[in-house]
């Protein structure tokens, strides 16, 4: 009983909203109505009609707009992606499940049609996968696995001798001009050559 009497006395502490308020929300569909019938089929004026409406704060009649856009010009990105849509393999998709739906399809069928898996958007063999996970390239010559650093490595080594430069230890390069310090024997210590 103390509950029905407390919900009457809430219900009744509430102030109906003013008569203006229900006018205004009757003309406002009206002026919507004809901007919308003015626009047409025009993708901009629709665009720009979905643009006020957002800042009117009419948030189903901006929905209404981006979907007549999208059905006179179903490429308009601007369109597509406010309504949630995502652009993938030149298709736009309405939502992330139908998307993910078709790329587990799309894998599915070049794993078992040509042995390929998915790997930063690019197409690559299954037995390459694990390599380039780790971070690793394929040797264009011999085809063997190495690591990028071992790569660069090598880039710049073929890089020093074709300009001449010796190897004194693995770290240290002799340049063309200082390999005669390098046939005295002596070895060079940061940027002195010094007798061992």
């Amino acid at each position: 009983m103390i509950a029905s009497v407390f919900l009457s006395f809430t219900a009744s502490a509430v102030p109906a909203p003013p008569p203006a308020t229900f006018l205004q929300e009757a003309e406002a569909p009206d002026e919507y109505q004809s901007r919308f019938d003015t626009a047409g089929d025009d993708p901009a004026a629709l665009w720009d009609l979905h643009k006020w409406c957002k800042e009117q704060g009419k948030i189903m009649q901006a929905r209404e707009c981006l979907k007549k856009i999208v059905e006179v010009d179903p490429d308009h990105a601007d369109a597509r992606k406010a309504l949630g849509h995502h652009f993938y393999d030149d298709k736009w998709f309405k939502s992330y499940y139908e998307l993910s739906e078709y790329k587990r399809a799309e894998e599915k069928r070049m794993l078992e049609e040509h042995g390929l898996v998915r790997f930063n958007e690019e197409w690559v063999p299954v037995d390459d996968e694990p390599y380039l996970r780790m971070g690793m390239v394929k040797e264009e010559e011999s085809g063997a696995w190495i690591t990028k650093r071992e790569l660069e490595t090598r880039a710049m080594e073929a890089k020093y001798r074709d300009e001449g430069w010796v190897q004194q230890t693995d770290l240290v390069w002799v340049p063309p001009d200082e390999q005669e310090n390098w046939g005295k024997k002596l070895w060079k210590c940061g940027d002195e050559w010094l007798d061992q």
